[in-house]
């Protein structure tokens, strides 16, 4: 699984997130981190979100106090981790982190962490955020495949009350493709959105232009940032950059279960692709409606992976918006995609190893329970999969992406990769076109050397190439532009 998914699903249910209150991926979003589930999902503990002090937002705001610097013992507890000493980790955890992880997910965590990552090479460097009581130590480490930032929350005791690893930009990586033209755009960062919910973005607004058409960028599952950061690679980056060179302002912004992770965890029982992404991308859009630089009129939704699944629901609850484009969106049950893509991915070596056989059948078993009858808000999540909450998946049951935007007069654009083993050409875009394909408004074009990311590669998919540095392919960043410059052209 691919590391941003993998850390997202242990991320959406555990979520240790120092003394208060997820995805990355799964199948229809983000690739995964280190749960060693599937990427599109909210997610938990050992997980991604890019600062766990934002998961402990509701800790006591007390004055500053004096606290002991824990940067020392964060190193030794990764040093432990390494070892495989996970006895010496669990003796560091507060009540609240002792409670959402026990030894075996430790273990799970760290193990699917590393078969993904490699060893972990070397400790590059620290620093440390204080928040009243509360302390975080966030290290640079160099894996053999990756670079991760390995995120530590201590309590006032020195306690470990968060546990978090996002990926971390590979120092030395250029990160500008030739399609961005800096000079033609400014950005600026803004905040938008109601409480308790606001949400930081960033804004990009091309120069010389009294008003602009406008994109609003809706992430893939997990708690992702506003560049939908993997590894080396910074996609929705990639995207603001290339469409604001060419006179289209672009929003994107920090998902809520990444700055409010500690709130979304509290409120579990309540989560749904509603509150996961949907109602801030709506609040979204009516920012860019209301800014005096946008044409109120030309507001388009783009999504990738879950955002594309939840785009049609969101033109659904939003009349007039200019248009919506899918990238890589699944036309099929979340819960089938996962099954299918952690198969593949147990496939990749060419043998099945027993444990994997073992974990196959339980997430089988999970699906299984996801699509029975007697599925209630009241089944524990731990029988489900990735860890997400009964509700969450009783909301999915009854949102077809698909039957959605049936109903749905406005011009769509749908985008496939042909290397993507997350949401497929077989299994979701086809069925896209067998639904959508005679709809004068809808759009479809797909490239058969692009993965999940809308970035090139060769030879058979896999999570490893994720972490090779690439960009959004041009392509890409050219159909998006006519499709915004004439959404009711012609052509399929």
């Amino acid at each position: 699984m691919k590391i941003k998914a993998l850390v997202f699903s242990l991320l959406h249910v555990c979520a240790c997130g120092g003394g208060s209150d997820t995805p990355a991926g799964g199948p229809a979003g983000q690739p995964t981190q280190a749960s060693g589930q599937p990427m599109d999902a909210p997610g938990g503990a050992m997980g991604a979100p890019a600062d766990p002090m934002a998961a402990v937002p509701n800790a006591p705001q007390v004055p500053a106090v004096a606290l002991d610097n824990y940067t020392e013992k964060a190193r030794t507890l990764l040093g432990h981790l390494e070892a495989r000493e996970y006895d010496k980790v669990l003796a560091e955890f507060d009540s609240q982190m002792a409670k959402m992880m026990d030894r075996a997910k430790l273990v799970a965590a760290w193990e699917q962490l590393v078969s993904h990552t490699g060893k972990l090479k070397r400790q590059v460097s620290a620093t440390r955020e204080v928040k009243g009581h509360y302390q975080m130590i966030s290290t640079l480490c160099e894996f053999e495949k990756a670079f991760l930032n390995v995120k530590m929350t201590f309590d006032k005791d020195g306690l470990l009350a968060g546990l978090f690893f996002a990926p971390a930009e590979q120092p030395g990586v250029a990160t500008v493709p030739p399609y961005v033209q800096a000079e033609r755009f400014t950005e600026e960062n803004v905040t938008f959105g109601e409480d308790p919910f606001r949400l930081p973005g960033a804004l990009c607004l091309p120069k010389d232009a009294p008003r602009s058409p406008a994109v609003v960028l809706v992430h893939g599952s997990g708690p992702n940032d506003r560049d939908e950061t993997i590894g080396p690679n910074k996609p929705f980056r990639d995207l603001a950059h290339g469409l604001c060179s060419a006179g289209v302002a672009v929003l994107r912004y920090d998902k809520r279960t990444k700055v409010h992770a500690g709130m979304v965890l509290k409120d579990a029982k309540n989560l749904t692709l509603e509150t996961e992404t949907s109602e801030d991308a709506k609040r979204a859009v009516g920012f860019l409606r209301g800014h005096g630089k946008v044409k109120a009129d030309r507001v388009f939704v783009v999504g990738h992976s879950l955002g594309a699944m939840a785009a049609p629901g969101i033109a659904r609850d939003l009349p007039g918006l200019a248009g919506i484009v899918l990238l890589a969106g699944n036309a099929r049950p979340l819960e089938e995609l996962i099954l299918e893509q952690v198969t593949f991915l147990s496939q990749l070596d060419g043998q099945v190893s027993p444990d994997e056989k073992a974990a196959l059948d339980k997430i089988a078993l999970a699906v299984k329970k996801v699509k029975a009858p007697d599925l209630s808000p009241d089944t524990p999540s731990g029988e489900l999969p990735l860890g997400m909450p009964a509700p969450y998946w009783l909301h999915l049951r009854s949102y077809d992406p698909v039957a959605v935007a049936r109903d749905l007069k406005v011009p769509m654009l749908i985008l496939q990769g042909g290397r993507d083993y997350q949401v497929t050409l077989a299994g979701d875009f086809a069925r896209w076109k067998k639904e959508l394909g005679a709809a004068p408004h809808v759009r479809f074009q797909a490239w058969p050397d692009l993965n999940h990311l809308f970035m090139k590669g060769d030879g058979t998919p896999g999570p490893s190439e994720y972490m090779k540095p690439g960009h959004v392919a041009a392509e890409v960043v050219a159909a998006i532009l006519a499709f915004v410059g004439d959404p009711a052209g012609g052509g399929k």
